[in-house]
């Protein structure tokens, strides 16, 4: 397996002013194939029997210093950046939903940041190896395997980047194998090796019934739900799991012109069997009331386009994405290229549309963190 290194601070606030082989066994819609369930890893089924407890101060820390945080979708397509004169090529992102989910900063990751993210993978393997995970409480395991998912996607995506073709879910992080992102074995847990999917699909999807459950795993590119800028904690889960389950059921990623995105196809099995009555259910359970009403008017339209390429904010273009300064001991130092200068200035916009927005005003969604109290057990 590659060690994907990594460490502490990245781009200050002041710059962001501006396993298994699924198998067809129901089509649901033209082009859509609903896969059967992978075994369960049954050595992981929840037995909550003692009061253990971990602490994720310092993968929040990691997470404010790594993530450019985008708030909730305007619901808006936003026009590719204009390419500068006698140039065809566009080296930021062209995609309509590069206004939508929260932007990992992985061009600017310098060394450190990227040891330090890999030693808190490390960590967190060490304590699925030293405790007895299936035997905390139920929130306490949830929020450990969300956790260890991001973490790992992270890490993979970090050291590998962009990945080939600029889409992490090619990337072949094991030396040696041709198994990818999210099928190659890539931590080992109580002498299991697991595989991303095996963490999703196995473990996870089996054992927690919520639908806003699978909202919380990062899949690495542009159309994945959104990466938490903080950790996923025990006592606040439920309140978590909601919030991001509602960025992405109310954003053009989640759902376009009655198109839902193929996420939800994937976990159906487990959260949506009846996969149009559940989507109903669920989507006017988490949608805001004007959202519902549009998708309700359009009808189940089968898949959404699903952009694969990694979510930063140069669309994996990188150093190609910027012009080079200077290098200091903890921040990569750059100027900005006049594409990336340009997501700033449409970040800046899109804000200002939120805060215009009747139902940002009156708080359904919020681009500031709060402090909540859930201690509710998620299901």
């Amino acid at each position: 397996m590659k060690r994907f290194l990594a460490s502490t601070a990245i781009v200050t606030m002041a710059l962001m002013t501006a396993s298994f082989v699924a198998t067809p066994v129901a089509q649901a819609a033209e082009n859509v194939v609903i896969t059967s369930k992978a075994a369960p890893l049954t050595q992981f089924t929840p037995q909550p029997s003692k009061n253990t407890q971990i602490g994720y101060r310092a993968w929040s820390d990691l997470l404010g210093d790594i993530i450019l945080f985008m708030g909730p979708s305007t619901r808006q397509n936003w026009k590719a950046p204009e390419r500068e004169l006698g140039s065809r090529i566009s080296r930021t992102h062209n995609s309509p939903y590069r206004m939508e989910g929260n932007k990992v900063l992985y061009p600017y990751m310098r060394g450190n940041i990227k040891t330090a993210i890999e030693e808190y993978v490390v960590e967190l393997e060490g304590i699925g190896n030293r405790i007895d995970i299936p035997a905390m409480p139920r929130n306490e395991q949830l929020a450990y395997w969300i956790n260890l998912h991001n973490a790992l996607v992270i890490n993979i995506v970090a050291e590998n980047y962009p990945g080939p073709q600029r889409k992490p879910e090619n990337i072949k992080p094991v030396e040696g194998s041709d198994l990818t992102l999210h099928d190659a074995k890539v931590i080992t847990i109580d002498g299991v090796p697991l595989s991303l999917r095996d963490i999703r699909e196995r473990i996870v999807y089996p054992n927690w019934s919520s639908p806003d459950v699978p909202m919380a795993f990062y899949l690495g590119d542009a159309s994945s739900p959104s990466l938490s800028n903080v950790a996923y904690l025990p006592s606040e889960l439920g309140t978590q799991l909601k919030a991001n389950a509602e960025e992405y059921v109310n954003s053009l990623r989640g759902i376009d012109d009655g198109k839902v995105s193929r996420v939800f196809h994937d976990v159906a099995p487990w959260y949506f069997p009846d996969l149009n009555a559940d989507l109903d259910a669920y989507f006017q359970r988490r949608m805001r009331e004007e959202v519902f009403r549009e998708y309700s008017n359009k009808g189940y339209r089968g898949v959404n386009r699903y952009d694969n390429t990694v979510n930063d904010i140069t669309a994996g273009w990188g150093e190609r994405g910027r012009q080079r300064l200077s290098v200091s001991s903890d921040i990569d130092g750059f100027a900005f290229g006049k594409e990336v200068q340009q997501f700033f200035v449409d970040r800046a916009e899109k804000i200002e549309r939120l805060r215009k927005e009747p139902w940002f005003k009156r708080g359904t969604v919020t681009i500031i963190d709060i402090e909540t109290e859930d201690t509710g057990e998620v299901k």
